[in-house]
């Protein structure tokens, strides 16, 4: 879990790790320069629980998708499932439990990225309603534009996880799970959408981006994308994904390839170039709209 300045919301995410039908976990922690009491929030769920391994880390200081990759590659963490946590959500009591049964129908030497839907709800978690599940498979052509695997309720396995080991902890990346997803996606793991939402998705001002269909998530996302930082998002992403071409497969390479010879054009032979590749966010509207910004400049 990374962590900062998550007070006011902490507890009760720690409440539900303690009520998991599943209960043989560890919690590790990397805080990013909190100055609330989210530390010692830590610090006296650790003492409370002398029982559980509670690791508490200090993180880089670089933001949320650093300060989560760094505690992927952290040497010390086990070489084992590991499933990534907010701050500010609640856990349902069967959300290890049911990843770790979609899971087991990978082999234990294929790497596996895991995640499932949510309940979005306001601050006080009074439920709003439940992410939508997506109306096309996840893969690369459409890893390449947009994230389908949210932070709050991905899971990687052992094989997964030593990927992006591999890979580094890539600088400048904007999503640490959009990266989650695009590089595996890359690498040939199995990319497995659960339909039965895990987790309550707290809704407040501080959130990142927000849920889709909110306002403040839609206001903040039609940003990103007119002001071409959606792009750099993209361009920066595929620049450490290229150099990561040892763990890439045969057919991801030919994507990022093409991808390059596209993207090294303007206006409507860039978006004719993206679509002989297939690159697709997940709705008819969503992919209509990304092309138009290629034709701009702007994706």
């Amino acid at each position: 879990m990374g962590t900062r300045n998550g007070a006011d919301f902490l507890a009760a995410q720690l409440d539900s790790f303690l009520e998991q039908d599943h209960g043989d976990w560890s919690l590790w922690v990397s805080d990013d320069g909190s100055d609330d009491d989210t530390c010692g929030i830590l610090e006296r769920f650790a003492m409370d629980h002398p029982d559980r391994e509670v690791r508490i880390l200090r993180g880089p200081g670089q933001g949320p998708a650093q300060n989560y990759l760094s505690l992927l590659c952290h040497p010390d963490l086990p070489d084992d499932h590991v499933a990534l946590a907010d701050q500010d959500d609640i856990w349902l009591p069967g959300k290890l439990s049911r990843a770790l049964v979609v899971m087991a129908g990978v082999r234990p030497d294929a790497p596996a990225l895991y995640a499932a839907q949510s309940v979005i709800a306001d601050m006080q978690l009074r439920p709003r309603r439940i992410t939508s599940d997506p109306p096309r498979p996840p893969e690369l052509r459409n890893a390449l534009v947009q994230n389908l695997f949210a932070g709050h309720s991905t899971v990687l396995n052992p094989a997964a996880l030593r990927l992006v080991r591999q890979a580094g902890q890539a600088s400048g990346i904007p999503y640490h799970d959009w990266w989650l997803y695009l590089l595996l996606s890359a690498s040939g793991a199995h990319c497995l959408l659960d339909q039965e939402p895990v987790v309550i998705w707290r809704q407040h001002a501080a959130n990142t981006i927000g849920a889709a269909g909110s306002l403040g998530g839609l206001r903040r996302r039609i940003h990103v994308m007119w002001s071409g930082q959606y792009r750099d998002w993209i361009d920066r992403q595929l620049a450490h994904l290229g150099a990561q071409e040892t763990l890439l497969t045969g057919e991801a390479r030919q994507i990022l390839d093409g991808y390059a010879r596209a993207n090294r054009r303007a206006g409507p032979l860039r978006a004719l170039g993206y679509a002989r590749l297939g690159l697709r966010r997940q709705t008819l509207a969503g992919t209509a709209l990304f092309y138009a910004l290629a034709i701009m400049g702007r994706a």
